[in-house]
Parts: C-alpha cells; sequence; structure tokens
C-alpha cells in the first residue's frame, strides 16, 4: 500500500539500491514469494537518511518510550537548528510536553533504564525519577522498592511492585525538592557559586522548565540538593574568611538538635553542645560562629561551649551526661 524508499548504493555500484526505509514492508513481500515491490528511489545523504529513519521508526505502534526519548534527542542532535523540542512535537503529531518528557527519560540512570525496560517502572514512575539528579536517582529507585537494596534483586525478584506514583512524588516532595524561597542566600547572586550561576536563570529550577514541571505548582523549587547544599558551604565560607583575617577562630555550628542530626561532622557544635550568647565577651569562653544549616545558614553570632560556665550553665542542656546515659541502658537491658 505504500512503497518503500531507496537510494542508489553509497558505494556506486550500478542498478543496486539501499533501503532506507521500509524494512518490514521488505522482508512480507520476500516471505510472500514476491520478486518485486514498489519503491521510491531518492538520492539522499546520510544524515537525511538517518533523519528519515529516525521519524519513520518514532511512528512505530510498539516503541518503547526510552526508545521513543532516544529517537527525539538523536533528531535534536542531528539538527540542532531545526529540530527543537516544538518542531518535533508538530512532526510526530504530539504536545511539546509529551515530546520534553521522553526526551528526559534519556536521563535516566543505567540501573533505572535497566528496571523500566524491565517493566518493573512504569512510565509515570520513570518520568518522575528521570527529572531527579543522577545520584538522587538511586535513592528514588529503591524506594521505590522496599525491602531491596539494589537492582540486581529487584530484577530477580518477579513479585516486586513498584510504589505508587503519588507515594513517589511525595517522597521526592519531602526529601529531594527544596523551596527557594527559604533559601539563606541570594538566588539571584551569580557569584556565589560560579560554576552554578544565579539560581533564578537556572534550568533546574521548576519554574525555569515548564514543559517537564508542568504540574508542579510552586515555580520556585530546586531540583538539585547537592547543589543547594553547595551553595550554602560557599556562603558560609564567605562570611568565615573576614573573621578569619581578623585573627578569630569562629566555630561552626548547626540549628539541628545533636540527638537528631543524621550525620554528624567533627568539626560542627550541634544544639544542645553550645548555648547563644547575647553579645561579644558576655563570658569568658564566648566565641564567634556560624550557622552553616537551615534558614539561617551564614548567621554571625557568639556562642558559649563551656559545660561549666556560670554565666551561662543555667540554660538547658540538651545532651545527657555519661553517666545518664548508662542508666537508661541498664533501664532498657
Amino acid at each position: 500500500m505504500q512503497a518503500i524508499l531507496v537510494r542508489p548504493a553509497p558505494d556506486g555500484t550500478g542498478g543496486t539500491y539501499e533501503l532506507v526505509a521500509g524494512a518490514r514492508r521488505f522482508r512480507a513481500s520476500k516471505l510472500a514469494d514476491k520478486d518485486t515491490i514498489p519503491a521510491t528511489v531518492r538520492n539522499l545523504t546520510d544524515a537525511e537518511c538517518r533523519e528519515i529513519q529516525l521519524i519513520e521508526n518514532l511512528q512505530r505502534a510498539d516503541i518503547h518510550e526510552l526508545d521513543e526519548g532516544i529517537g527525539f534527542r538523536s533528531l535534536m542532535e542531528l539538527k540542532p537548528d531545526f529540530y527543537t523540542v516544538e518542531a518535533i512535537a508538530v512532526q510526530v503529531a504530539k504536545s511539546p510536553a509529551y515530546v520534553k518528557g521522553r526526551i528526559s527519560l534519556t536521563d535516566l540512570i543505567a540501573a533505572t533504564q535497566t528496571a523500566f525496560y524491565a517493566g518493573k517502572l512504569t512510565v509515570a514512575h520513570a518520568l518522575e525519577l528521570a527529572r531527579l539528579q543522577p545520584a538522587d536517582q538511586d535513592r528514588a529507585l529503591m524506594e521505590c522498592f522496599p525491602g531491596h537494596r539494589n537492582t540486581a534483586s529487584i530484577l530477580k525478584d518477579r513479585k516486586a511492585e513498584a510504589t505508587t506514583v503519588r507515594q513517589l512524588r511525595d517522597w521526592i516532595d519531602r526529601e529531594i525538592h527544596l523551596d527557594l524561597k527559604n533559601a539563606p542566600f541570594d538566588v539571584n547572586d551569580a557569584n556565589l557559586l560560579p560554576a552554578a550561576g544565579p539560581c533564578v536563570t537556572c534550568s533546574k529550577r521548576t519554574g525555569n522548565n515548564p514543559l517537564l514541571f508542568a504540574e508542579v505548582r510552586n515555580k520556585s523549587v530546586c531540583t538539585d540538593p547537592a547543589c543547594y547544599r553547595t551553595k550554602i558551604q560557599a556562603l558560609v565560607q564567605a562570611r568565615l574568611e573576614p573573621l578569619m583575617k581578623e585573627g578569630q577562630k569562629p566555630v561552626q555550628i548547626s540549628s539541628a538538635p545533636y540527638w537528631q542530626a543524621r550525620s554528624k561532622s567533627s568539626d560542627t557544635l550541634y544544639e544542645g553542645q553550645y548555648r547563644r550568647a547575647e553579645r561579644e565577651g558576655e563570658c569568658p569562653h564566648t566565641q564567634a560562629a556560624v550557622i552553616v544549616d537551615g534558614r539561617e545558614a551564614g548567621t554571625i553570632l557568639h556562642v558559649c561551649a563551656d559545660e561549666e560556665c556560670k554565666t551561662h550553665r543555667q540554660f538547658s542542656h540538651y545532651e545527657i551526661s555519661p553517666q545518664e546515659r548508662e542508666q537508661r541502658r541498664k533501664l532498657e537491658a
């Protein structure tokens, strides 16, 4: 019903043609014992052949979503100036958001791609994971399959079922996404971390990528927690340097309680290990400090970390004593 497409053999052999599009039709004609098949002959370059083959493959009904994304990206790499997301959407009769979503699937890490091809993840799960950074994708994949430690165990377990997409989204909102409205640093500052640039123009901010984050209402969400933390560290360092130049030895303090901190740093004091002072010199042990986390990160204040300080010891101390810890251990036993 539709002629195959061929081009004259690139090596110049007379009467010989190279198949460009219609491989399945060609094989079907041979199975039907046909001696001839209708064909359209066109003089095409290698790039034009690749373009036609990609477009034809993308129009297959049984194409996998990830293969579809790989095809879209290949078209963009083939002709960057011509094949934009919008141009491809017109070509394949899909919405720009659909095309952008499929292209994002090519950013999946290898483990997630394997689980996706194996049918362990739906396309909705894959789209959620593809919007995350590689390290966060690995965490999120394990979150999808509670009780499994790696991809191999997920693939081996025939009964392994992913959590719902809603549960995955809730976890991402809780553990990955960060509201830039609460950022302790200036989101317009391009010099705080030159390699990343300002947050307001970053492609990893939801508001700057509406095709990929169409359903996210908050347009000021950072999807790269590692970059966010690096900017906080840069802010803290910028606040520490002037104090150190003055000859002071400021300490780094956390706003997180000592017993709740997930990973403790040896050079950081946690709430319960220090007491805030109203002013410098309030007691002989008062020293400058910089908060390293939370909404107050970068704030300079003065603290006292001496347990026996007569000025500040009347304030409550959250960390229990070794004697009380031993008593609690005996009671638990």
